[in-house]
């Protein structure tokens, strides 16, 4: 049985998604026929930044000028790509952080295929109002993870003294004519994943379509991962290389995933180590780990593999190798629990199913009484809630966390 997630409208809007109790299931005993090292299987790469003083700023190229004074701006031009983004994130920001996200949204949005040339590879820059220059940096790094789908941004930007950041894009796109001509192949690589996953009637088999997909179609670039081939030849750490190329690294795996899934309707986000990316998906609510990387062996006779198949974290960290799955200290108070395992069969050929839920939680309530809110759930509910009355959502649209007790 699934957990509970009620929908309560009264004034706000609220979704309640409640952790059930543990479940019911056999864990199969894993002897592998083979141990595989995994541990060059990574190529996550730090992001560059440059810090700009005043008197170096770019004149005349600022996102309120560039972008707002473009015919194509608040259009909702290329409006459908932001489907493929998650609001998980976003849903536990602060309205200052949303604000500087909502306008690196906005801005990335146009160059799909408008925007113009740009110059020295930097898009133009963008105020981050009151946050500190710190807290700017890394919800950069929260909206460039969150936002697969900008496969022209590089992995980097400029921060300037001014209270501006400028992100990076790849040489390759700095043009207008080639990103449209590649947002279009990319659109058309895209359709292909998502028509096959789509054609699945559960969110388990989607998700197993996608997985598999990923691991039939994309090889691992290890000479990407090693620096024998650049980032602006190889395109590793962008959708670009997994989609176009089928040549990449773990960011191209647990982008591409991250895009389909929530495209499909399914929350999933990217989690990140210091130099690994994979994901954590919900299937029918709940969370669980999956690394698309290290389950391609495409180097190897087994071909692929559900070793790392909707795991929990705790199995995932057992079955780790190098640290790889250590995750980043700044997303790792944002990130779902993921208690449950689909333990795969012994020696990983064949993908485990899901636990068997045994109980279900109690029903949240919410009462009024002159004028405020009640709210009554177990301890550990994640309670989301709107004030418009739009549905509630917990990655798939913009809702607001409960953030108290």
């Amino acid at each position: 049985m699934k957990r509970v997630k009620r929908l309560l409208a009264f004034i706000l809007a609220f979704v309640i998604i409640i952790p059930s109790v543990l479940p019911a299931f056999v864990i199969a005993e894993e002897n592998p026929t083979e141990q595989v090292d995994l541990t060059q299987r990574t190529g996550l790469k730090p992001f560059e930044i440059r810090y700009m003083s005043a008197d170096e700023l770019p004149k005349d190229d600022t996102y309120e000028r560039k972008v707002t004074d473009s015919s194509a701006y608040g259009t909702g031009k290329n409006s459908e790509w932001a489907e493929y983004s998650t609001y998980f994130y976003y849903n536990q920001m602060t309205a200052d952080e949303r604000s500087f996200y909502d306008k690196l949204m906005n801005e990335c949005l146009l160059y799909f295929t408008d925007g113009g040339d740009l110059s020295e590879g930097y898009l133009p820059r963008i105020s981050y109002g009151n946050l500190s220059e710190s807290k700017a940096e890394n919800l950069y790094y929260i909206f460039y993870y969150s936002n697969p789908q900008f496969y022209f941004l590089l992995n980097g930007f400029s921060i300037y003294s001014d209270g501006t950041i400028s992100p990076r894009v790849y040489d390759e796109f700095a043009d207008e004519s080639s990103r449209k001509s590649a947002t279009a192949r990319i659109k058309s690589a895209l359709s292909a994943y998502e028509s096959i996953a789509a054609s699945k009637s559960s969110e388990y088999d989607k998700v197993k379509a996608i997985h598999d997909k990923l691991c039939d179609s994309v090889t691992y670039n290890h000479n990407a991962a090693s620096g024998q081939q650049t980032e602006q030849s190889s395109f590793s750490q962008s959708i670009y290389s997994a989609l176009i190329l089928n040549d990449t690294v773990c960011a191209g795996y647990s982008s591409v995933f991250e895009m389909i899934c929530n495209k499909l309707g399914i929350d999933a986000i990217k989690e990140t180590s210091e130099g690994h990316a994979w994901n954590r998906v919900a299937v029918d609510d709940i969370w669980y780990v999956i690394d698309c990387t290290w389950d391609d062996l495409d180097d190897n006779s087994m071909g692929k593999n559900y070793e790392f198949f909707l795991r929990s974290y705790k199995e995932t960290l057992e079955h780790d190798q190098g640290n790889a799955h250590v995750t980043e200290a700044l997303i790792s108070s944002y990130l779902p629990s993921c208690t449950r395992d689909c333990t795969p069969s012994g020696d990983y050929s064949t993908p485990g199913a899901l636990p068997y839920i045994s109980e279900t939680a109690s029903a949240p309530q919410l009462t009024e009484s002159d004028g405020s809110f009640m709210l009554s759930a177990d301890n550990d509910a994640r309670i989301y809630y709107t004030v418009d009355g739009t549905i509630p959502a917990e990655g798939q649209r913009k809702s607001n966390k409960y953030q108290t007790a």
